[in-house]
């Protein structure tokens, strides 16, 4: 009897031991999946990184002077300047470039016009209240360089189309709002009025 109860107490005093040496601490030297994924840098989402590319391209765009065609003057010399609206356009979905109708450039401002009139004519009743942009602006659309008020550049730019497009009466119910909205600036209002009779100067 003496003898079975050393052996049970050894086989406990084993199991003990087994016990102890798997619920230890783990090495301090190893780190743990969780632990070195909290540690590591956020990544930034595509979405992050696409809003920052427009930004930038945005920003690039209102430092430049002017307006410019995608091709300028006889030669149809390629602009500098328009490729970045391209990729502007490329990069923005419509309701970021709606927004830009209001941005503080006058020259971003006339690039998201042009992109209603030649792209999204569905939102050209958004464009009505620019007619009365009094802001400079330089365009040079093909051979035609002017510098005048952006509204009277967008008055032209619509009235082309109206005159030109296949859906030209879209376009052209801007310029016949304009001619008799007695809150437009006498300007806007006789310059639609004359182009509405088919004069195109000045």
């Amino acid at each position: 009897m003496t003898s079975f109860a050393t052996v049970a107490r050894s086989i406990a005093l084993l199991c003990a031991c087994g016990v102890s040496a798997c619920t230890t601490s783990p090495r301090p030297d190893v780190v743990s999946p969780k632990a070195s994924s909290a540690s590591r840098p956020a990544l930034k989402k595509p979405s992050d990184a696409r809003a920052s590319r427009l930004a930038a391209l945005v920003a690039k765009l209102g430092a430049q002077p002017r307006y410019e065609g995608s091709h300028l003057y006889l030669g149809g010399k390629p602009s500098t300047i328009h490729p970045i609206y391209v990729r502007i356009v490329a990069l923005a979905e419509p309701q970021e470039m709606l927004r830009l109708l209001s941005h503080g450039s006058e020259v971003v401002r006339y690039y998201a016009a042009r992109w209603v009139i030649t792209k999204q004519p569905r939102y050209l009743p958004k464009l009505y209240s620019m007619l009365a942009d009094p802001t400079e602006l330089e365009a040079i659309h093909g051979c035609v360089r002017q510098r005048k008020a952006l509204g009277l550049i967008l008055l032209d730019s619509v009235n082309a189309w109206r005159t030109s497009a296949s859906n030209g009466a879209a376009y052209g119910k801007l310029v016949e709002r304009a001619a008799k909205d007695p809150e437009m600036p006498l300007v806007v209002r006789e310059t639609a009025q004359r182009r509405l009779k088919g004069q195109l100067l000045p």
